[in-house]
């Protein structure tokens, strides 16, 4: 009995991680989220142009 148990509860666990990588993948997908990381990257950008990283010596 507690080989089963052993053997459901890695089962479980890797049924788990793959249905959460998938649901992850599916909502990075969506065009919302595609247009606010674009947004994010954009912004990004022009904050570097703006203003560049200053060097430390």
């Amino acid at each position: 009995m507690g080989d089963r148990a052993l053997f459901l509860m890695v089962r479980m666990q890797e049924l788990l991680s793959s249905r959460f990588e998938l649901s992850v993948k599916e909502i990075l997908r969506t065009p919302e989220i595609n247009q606010f990381l674009d947004d994010i990257n954009g912004f990004e950008q022009n904050t570097n142009q703006c203003n560049p990283p200053r060097r430390i010596t």
